[in-house]
């Protein structure tokens, strides 16, 4: 054994630190939070303390920064799952805790950590089953510079003892040994459960019989005692169980908490020196992990060329390009960027990130115009990374990279969502598949999950945990509020709280859990590249579909040097290609939206009439009303509403439609203002205007001001008490008076916690303008497009249906000759696409397409049978497309195919499994149909078609939306009086608001509450398709049961209500009615050259088919000043609810109804 001089650790003042600790980074197992862990730590002094979580190192770099903040020693461990046969067999069933070990393994120095990262990653990629198992193999590739503790109870040396196998024990400590030699340590514990005192016993008897020397933990996954009941909810959580449950899985004391080493010294007297020998392993273990470094990929440039000269090379042959001849000023701009590219040593990052997004432009993959303050830079747009032009948009350089700000440049890229993993496999084929990984996010428990998890593992009834949260505050921009900040802000919280009872045990409970780490998964966006395999820098894991994904964080990530950038996929550029291939397809033009006129009188007209639907960032309620204010007319107030539309800057909205609206309105607080703001008619917007305002009026440099104002943005309290003099010194001496420096100031602080990026606004503006550009001049293409982007978005595609009919363009039913995969204009219409059809997949949707093309269009039925391929003849296929209405056009009702198709088909297969045996070849050698042809050609499919109701319900239930009628066209502009907001804006109002709303019942459903008494939920539809449940309680229910069943249309008036869960929007029900309908007539309107004989015979036809007691009216107009009305005769007064508006809207156009 050592000398006792060698195993202490030097100053140490204490006898014990914590070698075996988890936190809850060991998701749903530890509950130690790492802030609180070291708070515990240095209150008792302990000069070191490791973590060591369950297989992962998720944790490890923020505790080693937080460690360094408190001045404790971090030790960098893991507890791994050590498996005991081949990390790569994979056993069908799952393994039991007899063939996979825990075992505690911690660095020693740089070394020890870079093997633990390789044996964590090793251990996820390629021994993942149910763990990240390792095994002995890489255990001993990677021993160096590890120590490793012989394990808790669930490691392989004590296992072998309490099994009674001393002589394997012994074998296993002579293994242990020989690997790692002085760095193998017995590892002890006692959290008072009876067979670990006697095993301690036998491993120190172990360790003397091999010179080892024995160290004690204490397995901690809470940091105080008390919060054992914390963690044992954890549990539950993470099993499902409850509290109450005998036999659910626990920990067997409360003794798994950060100890006293006075606790500890109690605990292990019985073991002498095994507390002692802790601070010999803490003196042992000295790692220094380096921050700040530029890891970036090896980019080749071609010989003779440095990266600097290349980059360099690139821009002024990019500035040629883009300008002509190349102004002094983008000269000067450009030598001044590439100055502080190479003196930062970027000019490699810059070159990686023009090759892909030129790869991906060259490959046909639409790239965003840019992203974020990136768009201020001169060199990304020569060579080609953005598409806007600085200096025409007056964009910062400094907002995106800045001498004075020490930090990687940031470039985000937006690419055609289709094609974004195109672009991603590029950059693995060309760096390498191990020097490129997705990176990790952490999933915490939040506040009302917490309170949701609570109440069910604490056994009380759903309705108590559903009745807090829907106390809680909605969401913030998606967030939630944190507990603590809900119970003081929300009244009827801290009364539940202050109540006692079950409210408060839930809560205390749910504070104990509350921002917890839940689950790992994957950034949506975030890409990581390296210069080297990643496993040299950081540790991996497996994806839950196999991706490889870091196990640090994005910020981690981007503080160690290495290469991080987010691949965004954005649907908007997949609907600007789509509508480009629709143009193309459907009118033979083509259209370049990368040139527009931004200028076009067409496209104001549109917004200003708030007609934004399905445009890139202006299609909400909201954004649409304040474009109807606003009155836009060019680019940059498109730009300014991108920016301002977003909580806090709103505040400015009324001021700056005010003021671009009235000149006279506009003021500036400093004439110096002036030159700044102008543009945005005084009222502060943009981000890089605080830059300026610092510069210009207090004497800041452009990168010392950038950083003041991201200082402040970020409420760094310190740095803005020291910088507010330095401020109005500078306006001082620039000839303010010290009153009017002190207003800027203050007007500056607020603003930088909201303001927005103007390269962003810009850039983000530019797609806005190029998809309202498409809807005004192509509306049939670009609506085809969208549809086809949201095809799988129930709540989207009734939306932009809508937005079609209302434009006059018919959305036409799925059609087995017509359709393809996805919507298609069709000249003035568009089609739905075959995918559409719930049940339908991809694959079958291609070969009926290929069959189409190969073999003609299907004449029948009969003939689609005899032409597709026998796996697109299925059920649940073939019964979607009936349904869904797609042999319409081959003369075929639904109700017909529906009552014989399986006959048709089912026969078919028989036959065409009896010709694959050969069996038709014994009686049929003349080449022909034989038997299955004569019978599919001989099956009688009758005509009877359903109701129209019938059939509608059908196409709804396969398309998921109405599509060749609504029940509610034709009275939509009735119910539309009637109410006071549209069941698609209820979002937008305020939670406990009163509305009247008008819809159809698509569905009904009853559930008992907790005293026996029954309420009922609506799922209520309007014309939009947008659909909102409505709950109504018991009382209305009984006083409204008669009204409330499927398909009636009814107007609601309730009370506004969010879903806690998901923050969705319901109505609480507080009176329904049934509208009189028939009370309003109807009125057609008809140019009188329109008034043909046929048209009038035709119009006849459909009024008497519709037969009820609402009157009728026709307008004939002779011109805007001559019109006669004509009121019909009962026989054409009409029933107007079920589809009359649809039938005349085709017969005599979009515009025919004035009121109905």
């Amino acid at each position: 054994m050592r000398s006792r001089s060698q195993r202490l650790w030097r100053g140490a003042c204490v006898s014990f630190v914590h070698l075996h600790a988890h936190t809850e980074y060991s998701m749903l197992d530890g509950a130690s939070r790492i802030g609180e862990m070291f708070e515990a730590v240095a209150n008792y002094g302990m000069p070191a303390c490791a973590i060591t979580d369950h297989g992962v190192m998720y944790g490890a770099l923020e505790f080693y920064k937080a460690a360094h903040k408190v001045g404790v020693k971090p030790i960098l461990g893991m507890e791994g799952y050590l498996f005991g046969g081949d990390r790569r067999t994979k056993p069908v069933q799952r393994e039991n805790s007899a063939n996979t070990y825990h075992l505690t393994l911690l660095a020693s120095n740089d070394t020890g950590y870079h093997n633990l990262v390789k044996i964590s990653s090793k251990a996820w990629l390629e021994g993942f089953h149910y763990w990240p198992r390792s095994d002995w193999d890489i255990l001993s590739e990677y021993s160096e510079g590890l120590i490793c503790l012989s394990g808790c109870l669930s490691a392989e040396i004590p296992k072998a003892i309490v099994a009674g196998d001393t002589e394997r024990a012994r074998r296993l400590v002579g293994k242990y040994q020989e690997l790692f030699g002085d760095r193998f340590y017995i590892e002890l514990q006692d959290h008072g459960i009876p067979e670990q005192a006697p095993l301690n016993d036998e491993l120190v008897r172990l360790a003397k019989q091999f010179g080892l020397s024995w160290v004690a933990t204490n397995d901690s996954h809470y940091t105080h005692k008390e919060d054992s009941i914390g963690h044992d909810a954890l549990l539950c959580i993470n099993t499902g169980s409850v509290l109450s449950d005998p036999n659910r899985f626990k920990f067997d004391s409360d003794e798994f908490y950060v100890k006293s080493p006075d606790e500890m010294a109690s605990r292990f007297a019985r073991w002498p020196g095994a507390c002692e020998t802790t601070l010999e392993v803490a003196g042992r273990c000295n790692v220094d992990i380096s921050f700040g470094n530029l890891l970036l990929p090896r980019y080749e440039v071609p010989s003779g060329h440095s990266l600097e000269t290349y980059l360099r090379e690139r821009t002024f042959g990019g500035l040629a390009e883009r300008y002509g001849e190349v102004t002094p000023e983008a000269r000067e701009r450009a030598e001044y960027e590439l100055g502080v590219i190479t003196e930062m040593g970027f000019s490699g990052y810059f070159l990686v990130v023009q090759d892909f997004v030129n790869w991906a432009k060259n490959s046909g993959i639409r790239v965003g115009p840019g992203r974020g303050s990136a768009a201020g830079s001169i060199v990304s747009y020569a060579i080609g990374i953005t598409e806007l032009d600085p200096l025409r948009y007056d964009l910062m350089f400094e907002r995106f990279l800045n001498p004075e700000r020490i930090a990687m440049p940031d470039i985000d890229i937006d690419f055609d969502d289709r094609r974004r993993g195109d672009v991603v496999r590029y950059v693995q084929d060309k760096y390498g598949s191990d020097h490129v990984a997705q990176i990790v996010t952490y999933g915490t428990i939040k506040g009302r999950q917490a309170i949701r998890d609570a109440a069910r593992v604490l056994g009380h009834p759903y309705a108590e945990g559903d009745r807090l949260c829907k106390a809680y505050p909605p969401l913030i921009m998606g967030r939630d509020s944190g507990l603590a900040t809900a119970l003081e802000s929300v009244p009827e919280l801290r009364s539940a709280y202050a109540d006692g009872g079950a409210s408060k045990e839930i809560i205390d409970t749910a504070l104990k859990v509350e921002n917890l780490k839940r689950s790992a998964g994957i950034h949506a966006a975030g890409v990581v590249i390296g210069p080297d395999p990643l496993i040299e820098h950081i540790p991996l894991k497996r994806g839950e579909h196999g991706e490889i994904v870091t196990q640090y964080d994005m910020r981690l990530v981007e503080e160690l040097g290495l290469l991080k950038i987010d691949f965004l996929g954005l649907r908007n550029l997949t609907v600007i290609e789509l509508t480009k291939d629709y143009i193309w397809a459907n009118q033979s033009r083509e259209v370049d939206v990368d040139s527009l006129d931004l200028a076009d009188p067409k496209v104001y007209e549109m917004l200003r009439r708030g007609d934004s639907d399905g445009v890139f960032q202006l299609e909400s309620d909201g954004m649409r009303r304040l474009l109807v204010q606003l009155k836009p007319d060019r680019f940059e107030h498109i730009m300014a509403l991108i920016a301002l539309y977003r909580p806090g800057p709103m505040e400015q909205i009324p001021a700056y439609i005010e003021r671009k609206n009235d000149a006279s309105r506009i003021s500036y607080l400093d004439p110096a203002l002036e030159d700044i703001t102008t543009e945005t008619y005084g009222i502060l917007v943009y981000q890089e205007q605080i830059v300026l305002m610092l510069q210009k009026l207090a004497g800041y440099t452009p990168g010392r001001a950038d950083v003041v104002r991201k200082a402040i943005g970020k409420k760094d309290r310190a740095m803005m008490a020291a910088e507010e003099p330095v401020f109005i010194e500078g306006c001082v001496k620039a000839g303010l008076t010290g009153d009017k420096a002190k207003r800027l100031w203050a007007l500056i602080q607020p603003f930088a916690d909201y303001s927005f990026n103007r390269a962003h606004s810009a850039c983000y503006a530019y797609i806005a303008y190029q998809t309202a550009w498409l809807k005004a001049h192509y509306p049939v293409e670009y609506m085809a497009a969208l549809l086809t982007s949201v095809k799988d978005r129930k709540d989207d595609k009734p939306k932009y249906l809508h937005m079609a009919r209302k434009r006059g363009i018919d959305v036409l039913i799925p059609d087995v000759n017509s359709s393809d995969l996805d919507f298609t204009p069709v000249g003035e219409s568009i089609r739905f696409g075959l995918s559409a059809v719930r049940g339908v997949g991809e694959a079958v949707v291609t070969k009926i397409v290929e069959a189409r093309r190969d073999k003609g269009d299907f004449t029948s039925f009969h003939d689609f049978c005899r032409k597709v391929d026998y796996v697109c003849l299925n059920k649940k296929t073939v019964e979607s497309l009936i349904k869904a209405g797609a042999f319409e056009s081959l003369a075929h009702t639904r109700k017909g195919l529906l009552g014989c198709f399986e006959q048709i088909t089912g026969h078919i297969g028989q036959t065409r499994k009896q010709e694959e045996i050969g069996q038709f070849d014994l009686f049929n050698n003349n080449g022909g149909g034989g038997v299955a042809d004569s019978f599919v050609a001989d099956t009688p499919i009758p005509i009877e078609e359903f109701p129209k109701k019938t059939y509608l319900a059908l196409e709804k239930e396969a398309l998921g939306l109405y599509v060749s009628d609504h029940p509610l066209l034709g009275v939509e502009g009735l119910l539309a009086r009637m109410t006071d907001c549209a069941l698609s804006s209820l979002g937008e109002r305020k939670p406990g608001e009163i509305v009247n709303v008008a819809g159809l019942v698509a569905g009904v459903r009853k559930r008992v509450t907790k005293n026996g008494s029954v309420m009922v939920l609506l799922d209520f539809e309007d014309v939009s398709g947008a659909v909102v449940e409505v709950v109504v309680f018991a009382r209305a229910a009984e006083q409204f049961a008669a009204l409330l069943r499927p398909d009636a249309i009814l107007l609601v008036r309730g009370r506004v209500d969010f879903d806690a869960r998901d923050d969705s929007v319901k109505l609480i029900a507080m009176e329904v009615n049934e509208p009189k309908l028939e009370d309003s007539p109807l009125v057609i309107n008809l140019p009188a050259e329109s008034c043909t004989a046929n048209v009038v015979t035709q119009l006849k036809d459909v009024l008497s088919s519709h037969p009820g007691s609402t009157q009728v009216f026709l307008e004939v107009a002779a011109s805007r000043q001559r019109k006669t009305v004509l009121r019909l005769g009962s026989e054409f007064w009409v029933d107007s609810s079920n589809g009359l508006a649809a039938e005349l809207k085709v017969l005599l156009g979009a515009d025919a109804l004035i009121s109905l």
